[in-house]
């Protein structure tokens, strides 16, 4: 949406289909850190709790064009 910002371009989520499983569950994104830094995972992992329960994850994502319950997209996965 934000590539697209001031353009008369019409941008639409595409309708679930279950051969592409990306289609049907919401997107996940991660952080690569160096491997074995545990106490770094931790630290972000519990920011960014803190964030999501505060509700600032959501206002963040709207105040960028973004849906808030994009804040909640579940339970970490591999999207195949």
């Amino acid at each position: 949406m934000y590539t697209t910002k001031g353009r008369k371009l019409k941008v639409e989520a595409a309708k679930p289909f279950d051969e592409v499983s990306a289609s049907v569950e919401a997107a996940q994104s991660t952080f690569p850190m160096p491997k074995g830094r545990q106490t770094m995972v931790k630290a972000i992992n519990e920011d960014i709790a803190v964030l999501r329960s505060s509700g600032e994850l959501a206002k963040i994502l709207t105040a960028n064009g973004l849906k808030a319950d994009a804040a909640e997209a579940g339970d970490p996965r591999l999207i195949k």
